[in-house]
């Protein structure tokens, strides 16, 4: 076996008297590079409590968490590979010379000190749940090395790039960054390797597929590793594009919120049972005069404190009501303007529960003042229009400029126009002259083409076969349309003679 290192290392006296001062006094085992045993050291044997002649990472290859015939490819690769061998509390390290084409294998004992001094470390203390958790993790988890070359990864490379742990061992990091989010890793990765915690404790960024996609990433840092004076990061990450575009999805449809608040003629809100604003938007200034911000958590005054307190019981009932069922709820109440002004709201309001329980209402304001001075000079004028009508003895027609009766009102206690009660019934929509006899009919015709002209035209008329005179005031109200008074004046004109 000595024969075979010596011939391996290149058989000159120099050499192999450098070798044995320098290497074999140490708990070593030498492999050629095709992973044949060329020496093992007694130290070495003594070490592991293995017999003469036994093969380390035969012996070990079932008894470690180590994935050993990773740290063997690292090492080929010139990467630091090193572990912890918990059970016999031994520092194990692989170096491949590329000058001797030999693998060297190197254990060291660790003191207490040391041991104590590596309980904060992945394979210390806890070294076969850790590693088989990282193994079998859907996180993944990588070494690098000072310029970002990958030194060793997980499985879960391939669930989370898709690519092989050997594909992986060729990269550096940046190669894998979006080129967009490229200076904020390195900065952080920096920061990471010289043992400073940046403000954020992990970091988002694109990384690159084996399908050439870019997936949405967020790693963290576990530790710095020194090893051999070389330090090395060990980071964990995991697939987040999932979430990534939820947000995105979220923030389009908060957009699109916002956009419709900012539009609508109101405000909308979110309160709890005792109207206490979690939320207003700033639409309620346009509507009360005061701003969203006096109205948050009561912060400068309440919703309630405005409303005008002979509709606070309206208001409380509705809530009462409201928190009884979850049906939505519309009502209309006052408030007190920032200006002293009387507002009138309409609030439209559904409350949101679990499990039968209020958990807040959901709601729009709208000021309908406008609506309801409308409302009240609508019902002015037909209060008004009633009281002249009612005041007016006789018959009003509402006639097109054709003659067409539009509508009829008519007195029923008027004498002058008894003979024709009975054909003023189911008139409407029927012309003049089927209502008047000849040829008051045909007068009147004349007498609606003059008005249309004049504006306004007055009157007089005998009832025909009779000696009742009646007036009649004819006045435009519309395009192509009058509207006819028609009362008796037979006792006026008698009292004149």
């Amino acid at each position: 076996m000595m024969g075979d290192l010596f011939s391996a290392i290149g058989g000159t006296s120099d050499a192999v008297l450098d070798f044995i001062a320098t290497q074999l006094l140490d708990p070593i085992a030498v492999y050629s590079e095709a992973g044949e045993v060329v020496y093992t050291s007694p130290a070495f044997l003594n070490a592991l409590q293995l017999l003469e002649g036994s093969d380390f990472f035969a012996d070990f290859a079932d008894k470690t968490p180590v994935n050993l015939v990773e740290l063997w490819q690292r090492a080929m690769a010139g990467d630091l590979a090193a572990f912890y061998l918990q059970a016999k509390n031994l520092h194990c390290s692989l170096h491949f010379s590329q000058k001797l084409q030999l693998m060297f294998v190197r254990v060291k004992p660790l003191s207490a000190k040391e041991i104590g001094d590596r309980q904060d470390l992945p394979y210390a203390g806890i070294e076969a749940k850790w590693a088989a958790f990282a193994r079998h993790s859907l996180n993944l988890f990588l070494e690098a090395d000072e310029t970002g070359k990958i030194t060793y990864s997980t499985p879960a490379i391939e669930q989370v790039l898709g690519y092989t742990i050997e594909q992986a061992l060729s990269f550096h990091l940046l190669d894998l960054i979006h080129p967009q989010d490229v200076n904020a890793f390195d900065l952080i990765y920096r920061l990471w390797m010289n043992g400073i915690e940046p403000a954020k404790n992990g970091i988002e960024c694109r990384w690159k597929t084996a399908a050439n996609d870019w997936v949405y990433v967020y790693v963290q840092r576990l530790r710095v590793n020194v090893e051999s004076g070389k330090r090395h990061l060990i980071l964990t990450a995991y697939n987040i594009t999932d979430r990534k575009l939820l947000e995105a999805d979220l923030q389009a449809s908060e957009q699109k919120f916002r956009s419709l608040v900012l539009n609508m003629p109101g405000a909308a809100f979110r309160c709890d049972g005792s109207y206490t604003m979690g939320y207003i938007s700033d639409g309620i200034q346009q509507v009360t005069g005061y701003p969203a911000s006096d109205f948050i958590n009561d912060r400068v005054r309440s919703f309630l404190s405005i409303v005008l307190p002979a509709d606070i019981d309206l208001i409380e009932a509705s809530i009462e009501a409201a928190m009884q069922d979850n049906h939505a709820n519309t009502l209309e109440y006052r408030i007190i303007h920032a200006d002293g002004s009387i507002r009138w709201m309409s609030e439209h309001r559904q409350g949101v529960f679990h499990n039968g329980n209020l958990l807040w209402f959901d709601g729009i304001l709208l000021d309908i003042s406008d609506r309801k001075r409308a409302e009240a000079q609508l019902r002015q004028s037909i209060a008004i229009n009633h009281a002249v009508i009612s005041a007016v003895p006789g018959l009003v027609m509402r006639l097109s400029s054709d003659g067409q009766i539009l509508s009829i009102y008519s007195d029923e206690s008027m004498d002058a126009i008894a003979p024709f009660q009975d054909i003023l019934q189911d008139k409407i929509g029927h012309h003049l002259a089927e209502l008047l006899p000849y040829p008051l009919g045909e007068q009147c015709m004349t007498y609606i083409e003059r008005a249309l002209k004049m504006g306004e035209i007055q009157v007089e008329f005998r009832v025909p076969k009779s000696d009742r005179m009646g007036e009649a005031r004819i006045t435009v109200i519309g395009k192509n349309e009058v509207l006819a008074i028609v009362r008796e004046i037979t006792a006026h004109r008698r009292v004149r003679r």
